[in-house]
């Protein structure tokens, strides 16, 4: 039915099954031009079914993708965006993550978990270092810059961003 574009004709017919994930991604991408409400509401329920949080990804992108297209429901986007950043952080969605969530206490313990996490990782490559200081510098946190920087070499490419505000303390 997704092959031949046939989906929209019957696909009241058929729901997500449980743990059957590549199942449920096809019919799922294919839902998402149809029914955008009912795919996003699909993916949230096969999150709360999976006990693995790493199956939840492709549920996440795919809500991700319809409510960034929505414009709508800002809060519902940041707490997806917040479920997926471990898996790719990106600097926008942190600050996305940080800008939209209504719950003051969960803004601060995401902030606390991903510089752990960030200065944990810095050993695997150097976006992570790139990542933490870019967050700390949208904080205008130099203090706490300096400090990460005298404890952990970084290479001049890295640095070079903050060069100037480092430099004028």
């Amino acid at each position: 039915l997704i092959e031949n574009k046939k989906l929209r004709a019957c696909y009241s017919y058929f729901t997500p099954i449980p743990y059957e994930n590549e199942f449920n991604i096809l019919y799922l991408n294919a839902l998402k031009d149809i029914d955008a409400e009912a795919t996003v509401n699909y993916c949230f329920d096969l999150i709360a079914q999976n006990s693995k949080v790493d199956y939840n990804v492709p549920y996440l992108k795919i809500a991700e993708e319809i409510l960034e297209r929505a414009n709508g429901n800002t809060s519902l986007l940041a707490k997806v965006k917040h479920d997926l950043f471990p898996f790719e952080p990106k600097f926008e969605n942190y600050l996305f993550v940080v800008n939209h969530l209504e719950n003051k206490a969960a803004i601060t313990k995401f902030r606390n978990n991903t510089l752990a996490r960030l200065r944990n990782l810095f050993y695997q490559n150097e976006s992570n270092k790139i990542l933490y200081l870019q967050i700390l510098n949208s904080e205008d946190n130099t203090t706490k810059m300096l400090d990460v920087i005298k404890q952990t070499p970084m290479s001049y490419a890295v640095l070079k961003p903050y060069m100037d505000d480092l430099t004028t303390i």
